[in-house]
């Protein structure tokens, strides 16, 4: 039995898709980061892979059957080759298509986020900082307790660390103080020796309109010991007041998805209510109705400097 050219060109297109495909799944989390709606577009990718392979078996079978016969008709030949080549040529323009753009930044800042719990500067500003780390900016983030009297404190001190490394975000330090017990000196100390080591242009914190005692004392230790920051933005989070109002909105159309991936890389909390993606995507479409446009963040401006290039 005579193995043919179209044989090799099957099983090499075959293997051509099966290894981008096998790539994608080891990647894919920063699929997930990088590209909009990523798991649709990785459950995408199988799919085309199955019905590529699919191609390349019939055509296989039929190339063998007709090595030793006649030649296969013209008009199957194509219809296999378009089978075999069009999910290949479908998975490189849903890459393609899903890549959010990124606009370079004139000048960098740096930019520091302050949070209480792990999960905070995610399910607040999570979107925020992911747009920012895209365009050029250095983000950093300080996270001052483990959250161990919402969960295993070990179990979330890795699911931080997660979640900063799915935001892009340059560091993460994240600090054992009590939980739910937070005092005014060793936050404020904390906060100052961050800021000395980092010398931040911006700082994202809680804000004072807030439920959770923790957030308040964080919001007013930033205060304190980031007096010689030029640009400090107050976050909301699931516990804010009515009182929270923003003045200051930042578009995350290309980025709600990478938000709410962010957030599920909390499980540990995934039973909490304020995280389910549907209540997450909703608050970003009331703030960006606020703001005029699809998706957006809103933040209470503590004060803010506008300097060459813009704030941001």
């Amino acid at each position: 039995m005579t193995v043919g050219p179209h044989t090799y060109g099957y099983v090499a297109s075959w293997l051509a898709l099966l290894a981008l495909t096998f790539d994608i799944t080891r990647n894919q989390r920063r699929l997930r980061r990088i590209v909009r709606q990523g798991n649709r577009v990785y459950a995408s990718i199988l799919g085309f892979t199955i019905l590529s392979c699919l191609g390349s078996a019939i055509g296989i079978s039929y190339a063998l059957s007709a090595s030793n016969s006649s030649q296969l008709p013209v008009g199957w030949l194509r219809l296999l080759t378009y089978v075999d080549i069009l999910p290949l040529v479908l998975v490189i323009a849903v890459l393609v298509r899903s890549q959010p753009v990124r606009p370079q930044a004139n000048r960098p800042r740096r930019i520091l986020a302050i949070g209480a719990h792990p999960d905070d500067i995610e399910i607040a500003c999570g979107g925020t900082l992911a747009r920012l780390r895209d365009e050029g900016h250095q983000v950093k983030a300080l996270i001052l307790t483990l959250g161990d009297r919402g969960g295993d404190g070990h179990i979330r001190r890795l699911e931080a660390a997660n979640g900063a490394r799915f935001l892009g975000l340059n560091e993460l330090t994240q600090l054992n103080l009590p939980d739910t017990c937070l005092e005014m000196d060793p936050v404020r100390q904390a906060i100052e020796d961050k800021i000395a080591a980092f010398h931040p242009d911006i700082v994202l914190t809680h804000s004072e309109h807030d439920r959770h005692q923790d957030h308040r004392i964080v919001h007013h230790a930033t205060l304190q010991a980031a007096r010689r920051v030029n640009t400090i933005l107050c976050y909301e989070s699931p516990s804010t007041t009515l009182d929270f109002r923003p003045e200051l909105f930042i578009e995350i159309g290309d980025y709600v998805d990478v938000k709410i991936e962010s957030i599920h890389e909390h499980r540990n909390q995934a039973r909490k209510p304020y995280v389910d993606d549907a209540l997450v995507r909703a608050q970003a479409l009331v703030r960006g109705e606020q703001a005029k446009t699809r998706y957006a963040e809103g933040f209470e401006i503590q004060r803010a400097l506008v300097m060459s290039g813009g704030m941001l």
